[in-house]
């Protein structure tokens, strides 16, 4: 199907063009250089749905922003059901479809309320056509009105004849429910809208839906977003979507150049192949062929690395239901059995594992390796990757990066800068702690930080002298948090390749080239007595990543750091640097360091500079990732704040 003068418009005007090839179809490609941290263009929604009664069901937000702090909900007054961020949300939802359903007592599933409301689009679209005018079109820059939306909605296939009879069957049974809705059914039989009509929309849905989520990348509702689902997918995309509120924004994760075709992931890239492909294949009904996928790419040793962990991901082991029969719950008792020795055998690690002794040991000045006749540990594994990832996957792709070359900060020495923090601030109370209730917690405000504002000069001690340089003149610099006092990386031991592609693959070899099997369940025990580990696997990230949010919770601060640095070492092969995954995790890395250093009052300068390069990638990402409106963004600053003047740790 051709595009309509006013979708050409509208991608054209955002320097995009669509192609056609035999092998993929419609091609999204640059016409223009797009910047890294750019927004590509914007897709309004056909229809969503929110999962939550947290959250406005028009637009998607959890509250709006005030001066004075953020608003609640407002509930509506004749159903007490629906919930709204403001009267302007509300009038909008009543005009398009919660008149029709307000106080109707009827449970709707989230697919029987999504096809509802893109009927009514549809409705309402038939009733008032849009006509452009030269006016219209000659307009930049293009906005998208409801005809762009619906007209990109029928463009996009449905794969109806490859759905299976029973998928099928549903969508039948499902649109008979909704042509009987009394709103729904006279104004369908006036326009043309049937059963196969209403079952064409539901196959469109399943293979075009995409999951919304909220600032923190939790799901908050499902949607339809038609001029997005003209992307194609890879496995390491150049562009992701992020959303503010219910609009979606395309930006580019990656500098992209004319020519070049511009991919989201349609799924968690964070998975296996196999998975990968089955979800793919199943749902979107093609087979990826990407650069991680394909057995020519140059990502194609990573799925190899990380394991084809094909059991039931998706169950949490804390979900037993007694009513099961016997066979399901004996595996279920199973499973939950092997997933509770899993997460002890990785506490023990991590117990283990001498945090001070191995960042001072893999300093990336020493070009230390571990040993290739011993398994690897989550430790040494981590320092070794650090050497090799951080900051330098960054940097190499971003040369407003800078490095001080000040090589007198790796002094091994314990750093004096706890005795500059006044007794009121060495506790947490001026940094909310991080866990998984409180993470989003807004930290202070520069202006007025809670509790214990800061000591004035007078009353706080002077740094101890040292015979480095003072830090204070690049300290108190703008732009010292796009700074990096690590060696230059033609300095740098282990050596860094000189691009991001070679950095991978050579951390990739490094990995596959250790003698123990990453993928056998018979592996030799560690040299420290330690049963080993498959590290690289994806289920030990699944279990490190569920201790980490219990090491948060429970405020056991050096534990999470570790279970933190491992989770950005996988992050750092399995998502591009900049992708929004990456950016939520090193702002959540960032806190965390934090409530480290202060609240166990940790002296050693090689812990500050962990943290401080944490808060300096945490903010670099975040504003490319998310922008400077974004609460990640505005934490790593505050973080920065923090780190530099009320505590006033200097690292010389």
């Amino acid at each position: 199907m051709s595009l309509s003068p006013s979708i050409q418009h509208y991608i054209n005007g955002h320097n995009l063009t669509l192609t056609t090839s035999t092998q993929k179809g419609r091609t999204m490609v640059a016409t223009e250089y797009h910047h890294r941290g750019s927004i590509i263009i914007t897709s309004q929604p056909l229809a969503t749905v929110s999962v939550s009664d947290d959250y406005c069901q028009h637009c998607l937000r959890q509250s709006r922003k005030t001066d004075g702090g953020y608003t609640p909900l407002q509930r509506c007054s004749r159903c007490k059901s629906a919930y709204f961020c403001d009267m302007d949300c509300f009038k909008s939802a009543w005009i398009n479809y919660h008149r029709y359903v307000c106080g109707d007592g009827d449970w709707r599933t989230c697919d029987e309320e999504l096809l509802e409301r893109a009927v009514c689009s549809l409705i309402r679209y038939k009733q008032h056509p849009y006509t452009p005018t030269p006016n219209n079109l000659d307009s930049l820059p293009p906005k998208e009105t409801l005809d762009i939306t619906m007209e990109a909605f029928s463009c996009l296939q449905d794969h109806l004849d490859d759905q299976p009879a029973h998928i099928t069957q549903q969508l039948f049974d499902l649109a008979d429910k909704v042509l009987q809705r009394p709103y729904i059914q006279q104004q369908a039989l006036h326009y043309g809208i049937d059963q196969t009509t209403l079952v064409r929309l539901q196959s469109q849905f399943q293979c075009n839906g995409m999951s919304v989520q909220d600032e923190h990348l939790f799901v908050v509702g499902e949607g339809i977003y038609p001029v997005a689902s003209f992307f194609n997918h890879s496995c390491r995309p150049n562009a992701a979507a992020v959303f503010d509120g219910s609009l979606l924004l395309i930006k580019a994760i990656e500098p992209i150049g004319p020519g070049e075709e511009i991919t989201l992931a349609y799924i968690d890239i964070g998975r296996s192949r196999g998975y990968r492909q089955r979800i793919l294949r199943d749902r979107y009904f093609f087979t990826c062929d990407c650069v991680r996928c394909s057995d020519q790419g140059w990502l194609r040793l990573l799925d190899k690395m990380v394991g084809e962990d094909e059991e039931d991901e998706e169950e949490d082991i804390s979900n037993f239901v007694i009513s099961k029969p016997y066979s399901q719950q004996h595996q279920q008792q199973q499973r939950r059995r092997k997933k509770t020795d899993q997460l002890d055998t990785l506490r023990q690690h991590i117990n283990h594992w001498d945090l001070l002794t191995l960042s001072r040991q893999y300093d990336r000045l020493k070009n230390i390796h571990p040993d290739p006749s011993q398994s690897l540990t989550l430790g040494t594994f981590t320092h070794h990757m650090l050497q090799l990832f951080t900051p330098y996957v960054w940097s190499v792709n971003n040369p407003t990066l800078h490095y001080t070359n000040d090589q007198s900060l790796y002094s091994t020495t314990s750093c004096s800068m706890m005795d500059s923090i006044p007794a009121s601030s060495s506790s947490i109370t001026n940094t909310p702690p991080v866990s998984p209730s409180s993470i989003y917690t807004p930290l202070p405000a520069p202006v007025s930080p809670p509790h214990h504002p800061p000591a004035s000069p007078s009353s706080t001690p002077s740094p101890s002298t040292s015979t480095s340089p003072p830090y204070s003149s690049i300290f108190l610099d703008n732009g010292f948090y796009a700074q990096f006092d690590d060696p230059c990386p033609t300095a740098a031991q282990p050596p860094i390749q000189h691009d991001y592609q070679s950095i991978l693959t050579k951390a990739m070899e490094t990995c596959l080239s250790f003698p123990a099997n990453p993928h056998s369940t018979n592996i030799p025990s560690t040299g420290d007595g330690l049963l080993s580990i498959p590290v690289f696997r994806l289920s030990t990230l699944a279990g490190v990543h569920h201790l980490f949010y219990e090491a948060m919770e429970n405020k056991h601060w050096p534990f999470a750091v570790k279970c933190g640095l491992y989770i950005l070492i996988q992050y750092c092969f399995l998502y591009p640097p900049y992708h929004p995954t990456m950016a939520h995790h090193l702002a959540m890395l960032a806190k965390t360091g934090w409530n480290f250093i202060v609240q166990d009052s940790i002296r050693e300068k090689v812990y500050a500079r962990g943290v401080r390069r944490w808060i300096a990638l945490a903010k670099e990402t975040a504003k490319l990732a998310f922008g400077t409106r974004d609460c990640h963004y505005k934490e790593a600053v505050n973080l920065e704040w923090l780190f530099r003047r009320e505590h006033q740790l200097v690292l010389g």
